[in-house]
């Protein structure tokens, strides 16, 4: 079977960097073992494969190279911005059907994709010696509790105190993986709220081997996660909306993922921001 891929690179910053993401368009049947096969064979974090029949309010779905998951932000902007590219969608609000839920999806005339996540779930705590217990080095506690929070995937939340503990961190990717199973998590999203002058509101870095990922370069709904950690905890203003967070510098791919949050009737609700590069169409033979 020949397959036309799609790959292009979300959440860029400055034009450059950012997170791959395949892109699929499936315009008649496919089966869940050839999208995981393509997945795989592609080899980035998340492939998307758009059902264009399901149209207007298209079905997507979503494979790491070994599994599929309920939802991923940085593959949603780069199949919305493909979808655009191509004349398939407009400027304007759309929706998208995932397994996870049914989400709004905005295209703003700069060519910037936003998302509205699932409302979060700010869910247990976790020790710092078990978080300890999964990397290779020792590290200074922030004196932050971890927490488990979701905005449609479930990540754990650690704060370091600086950009060095943060540059620094290195995972053993079999306890990490252990970790995960026992929590029902996806990854481990660290961050430093440390003022470096760059306007960012926080650096971050996301581990996620037991989907097959060993670090990624830039993560949609874990830093949606991370916008409401950080307003629950009042780090942030309650009057700041748009923040910016930056990832994927310690792989050498800078990333820059915008998080519009607002809150009404006591709830937040986060909305995910980004651009999307296209860099190479091909074929592939499964």
């Amino acid at each position: 079977m020949n397959v036309t891929t799609h790959y292009l690179n979300s959440f860029c910053r400055n034009g450059s960097g950012g997170n791959p993401a395949g892109v699929v368009l499936v315009e008649g049947m496919m089966s869940d073992i050839a999208m995981q096969a393509i997945a795989k064979e592609i080899g980035f974090p998340e492939t998307a494969f758009v059902e264009l029949s399901s149209g207007p309010d298209f079905r997507i779905r979503f494979f790491t190279p070994t599994n599929e998951v309920d939802m991923c932000g940085h593959a949603t902007i780069a199949t919305w911005s493909l979808l655009h590219r191509q004349g398939i969608v407009s400027i304007g609000t759309h929706h998208q059907e995932i397994r996870a839920s049914r989400l709004a999806i905005e295209i703003k005339k700069d060519g910037s994709v936003w998302m509205k996540t699932p409302s979060p779930i700010l869910d247990e705590t976790l020790t710092w010696d078990k978080i300890a217990h999964t990397l290779n080095n020792e590290i200074p506690h922030s004196g932050m509790t971890p927490q488990i929070i979701s905005t449609g995937l479930r990540d754990i939340l650690v704060h370091v105190p600086d950009l060095a503990t943060l540059n620094s961190l290195a995972v053993k990717h079999d306890r990490l993986s252990q970790l995960n199973r026992e929590t029902n998590t996806i990854a481990l999203h660290v961050f430093t709220t440390e003022n470096t002058g760059d306007g960012y509101t926080a650096h971050t870095r996301n581990f996620a081997p037991l989907y097959g990922i060993p670090e990624e370069a830039a993560t949609g709904s874990s830093n949606a996660s991370l916008a409401c950690y950080l307003l629950e905890n009042d780090l942030i203003p309650r009057t700041k909306n748009i923040l910016r967070f930056a990832q994927g510098d310690k792989m050498g791919s800078p990333s820059e993922i915008l998080v519009d949050i607002s809150v009404g009737n006591g709830k937040i609700i986060p909305h995910i921001g980004g651009r999307a590069a296209l860099f190479e169409t091909k074929s592939l033979t499964i």
